[in-house]
């Protein structure tokens, strides 16, 4: 859920998500594959594994990576204690954060999102980590990441939905549309009784509302 979502919204803004990936809870795993992307120049997204329990590793795997020790961020002691109060032994814990890293605020629940960089090692590359439960993600990716980190210019889509025909029958015109308008991105989601067909435009010249309507064409106006 949380994968779709973060990549639909950057998909809408002309990002261009190409990979997912799901590891387990140990550190060693989680350096090993962010080092991976991180070196090949990606910005990379991390969701899950911030909170309290001992099998919340995320953080102290990053801090290593990024050869920075975890310190207690007194301000954002302070802000879970006035939110939740003291009782709560773990809003220590939770305040313990990578040095450099720029926390990033969430107002759902106590574990903050991270921002790292570091141009020397991984050049051209950015992490973003964000805490998994999807309502609390959502909240810091939607107010702190996207629109400060990935402005981009939105792509053009469209969607279309298709009842009463099978697959068979409308690959053969996504595939002539394909060769007329090579930057057409198409995708073709099949399910029972409908199929989902989504065009957008990535790069290059703006043909969507051209592929669209030569596309409309070959159906009735009753299958749409």
């Amino acid at each position: 859920t949380n994968a779709a979502t973060i990549a639909q919204a950057l998909a809408q803004r002309g990002f261009s998500p190409v990979r997912h990936i799901v590891v387990s809870d140990q550190p060693e795993t989680i350096r090993e594959v962010l080092a991976q992307e991180l070196r090949a120049g990606k910005d990379v997204i991390t969701t899950g594994g911030l909170g309290p329990t001992i099998d919340d590793t995320t953080r102290t795997a990053i801090a290593e990576l990024f050869s920075q020790p975890l310190v207690h961020r007194e301000e954002w002691f302070r802000g879970l204690v006035e939110r939740y109060g003291s009782d709560f032994p773990t809003l220590s814990d939770q305040s313990m954060q990578p040095q450099r890293a720029i926390l990033l605020n969430n107002t759902v629940g106590t574990a903050p999102g991270l921002y790292l960089e570091d141009q020397e090692t991984f050049p051209g590359s950015r992490l973003f980590v964000l805490p998994g439960p999807p309502q609390e993600m959502r909240d810091v990716f939607f107010r702190e990441v996207l629109p400060r980190y990935f402005e981009g210019k939105p792509q053009r889509d469209r969607l279309f939905r298709l009842v009463g025909l099978m697959e068979h029958q409308v690959d053969p015109v996504l595939r002539k549309l394909k060769q007329r308008y090579p930057n057409l991105v198409v995708g073709i989601y099949p399910s029972y009784a409908l199929i989902q067909v989504h065009f957008d435009v990535r790069e290059g010249p703006d043909v969507l509302d051209a592929a669209a309507e030569e596309f409309l064409s070959s159906f009735s106006s009753s299958s749409f």
